[in-house]
């Protein structure tokens, strides 16, 4: 694969996630060639899938045995931090962290709630917190629950940089708080996101973090708005309990201190003789019914209420100090992400104009290997005096270690979407400019002559020495059959190939004509 509820009172604890150290992460993804591409609504699928199937403590939820989430919930232990685990199992086939980040970020919008831009914030930073503490069960032993570290073993505890430790052997541990519901912005908490230490990785970054902590600071804009309002809810419902507790107690005092009342004698009774006849009244008197008052709470219960009540103000005071200090780390974030993006654009336009005086040399950075072996490689082009990467081709891998140059063009073995053919590029920016036509073997050996290129090229079912001009055409090709992966050697007037029978061809350079 190219790609892959609703838990009240439980939230992400971004306090966790922004606890990294301070070493640049860089993940080490698959660039090859690819059996088949997932659109992203596949891969976020598998989020939703797993978020929608995690409702209560201790839920496990699986994607068709690939990937699978463990509700590591236990509320009875106070200690500790709870954590939803994410584990890639091996049959698992995400080879990207950017298709690993679609699916945590579409998790935690169907299990939490989260909004897509602030969902996929969060799984950026989760990835960057699990890479930075990979096999350190010892930091997880300490901050943990003991229903999440016993998941977890030196050899699978948080994420690997590479792609290829991720299946059966990486296991993607989400912090988890107690104190917001999904849905809520403040679920999860972004002052401990914006630590000076994920600060610090972020600015190790080539582009200083700078979209992700704008993304953090006006997600903790919003998420000041919604605290300040709920504090001042809780400010004025404590006010009210507060009347209230002391209405009832002034009403209890009453009660016990208040004298009995005087019994009056009965009035003398009138004989029936002399007792006057009333006239009835067209109207009677309508029954005047009692409204039932709300009984006195017991000293016991009146004790209970005022313990809650003092929890709820401690509680507050705690709150309304972590929204200032929340207000202060916004302001803080302000002035050093303006300071270091006034710094990056900076650099950004030195660089530009010293890239501008000089020529890249290009170069291949090898990534992978295909299964058969032949290397699979990046084309940069680098600064010929300090070996600064200056500029990255948009291709999705070369094949094998060969490059051939022109004035101002470059010429490789591309992984297209049509399979491996000769491209062109811009020498400046490595843009394509050209794509041939036919088929190349993966891996051959690649040399230029004047304008034209060798090359090994398919021809009904066959492999054959190819010759191309500059506009990647196949002008010829030889006779006989060569070996794909044959060596090429060009003299004067001409190429020598190897046969399958592991011969050596010689051809004529002009029309490729045999020799002997």
């Amino acid at each position: 694969m190219a790609v892959v509820a609703n838990t009240a009172g439980l939230e992400v604890d971004e306090v966790e996630l922004e606890q990294v150290r301070d070493a640049q992460i860089e993940f080490l993804n698959y660039e090859g060639p690819v059996d088949r591409i997932d659109t992203i609504e596949s891969i976020r699928g598998i989020g939703t899938y797993l978020g929608t199937r995690i409702t209560t403590p201790g839920d496990v939820a699986s994607y068709f045995g690939r990937y699978r989430v463990i509700h590591a919930v236990d509320p009875s232990v106070l200690v500790g931090l709870d954590a939803d685990i994410v584990i890639i199992e091996p049959d698992a086939q995400v080879n990207h962290i950017n298709n690993l980040r679609h699916i945590i970020s579409a998790y935690l919008e169907a299990a939490y709630g989260y909004a897509g831009n602030d969902a996929s914030t969060l799984a950026f930073f989760t990835t960057i917190y699990n890479a930075v503490h990979r096999q350190d069960v010892p930091f997880f032993d300490a901050r943990y629950k003991p229903v999440v570290t016993r998941h977890l073993s030196p050899e699978n505890a948080g994420l690997s940089t590479r792609y290829y430790e991720w299946p059966g052997v990486s296991r993607i541990v989400i912090p988890l708080a107690r104190g917001a519901a999904p849905g809520v912005i403040g679920t999860i908490d972004p002052l401990q996101l914006t630590d000076p230490e994920v600060i610090a990785e972020l600015r190790a970054q080539p582009d200083m973090g700078i979209r992700e902590r704008k993304d953090i600071i006006d997600l903790m804009e919003r998420v000041v708005a919604a605290r300040e309002e709920r504090e001042e809810q809780e400010r004025l419902a404590l006010e009210r309990e507060r009347r209230r507790l002391e209405q009832e107690r002034l009403e209890r005092e009453r009660a016990v201190e208040a004298p009995d009342e005087e019994v009056e004698p009965p009035e003398e009774p009138i004989a029936p003789e002399e007792a006057p006849v009333e006239e009835p009244d067209e109207t009677p008197e309508p029954r005047v019914v009692d409204e039932p008052v709300e009984p006195l709470m017991t000293e016991e219960e009146r004790e209970a209420r005022e313990r809650e009540l003092a929890e709820r103000e401690e509680a507050l005071e705690r709150d309304v100090q972590e929204t200032e200090e929340m207000l202060d780390r916004v302001r803080e974030l302000y002035d050093d992400t303006a300071d270091d993006q006034h710094a990056l654009l900076t650099d950004e336009l030195r660089r530009a104009a010293e890239a501008a005086r000089v020529v890249p040399v290009p170069f291949l950075v090898s990534t992978a290997r295909t299964a058969a072996g032949v290397a699979i490689s990046r084309l940069v082009g680098v600064h010929p005096e300090t070996g600064d990467v200056l500029v990255r081709s948009d291709s999705r891998g070369v094949y094998g270690r060969r490059i051939v140059s022109s004035a101002g063009e470059v010429t490789a073995i591309v992984d297209t979407s049509d399979g491996p053919r000769l491209v062109t590029f811009e020498r400046e920016n490595l843009s394509s400019v050209r794509t041939g036509h036919d088929e190349i073997f993966p891996g051959a050996a690649l040399e230029r002559r004047g304008d034209d290129v060798f090359t090994v090229v398919r021809v009904n079912g066959a492999w054959y020495l190819g010759r191309f001009d500059s506009a990647l055409t196949l002008i010829e090709h030889s006779d006989r059959e060569v070996a794909p992966a044959t060596h090429i050697v060009i003299t004067e007037n001409r190429v020598y190939a190897e046969i399958p029978d592991g011969s050596v061809l010689s051809l004529e350079l002009d029309d490729l004509g045999v020799r002997w």
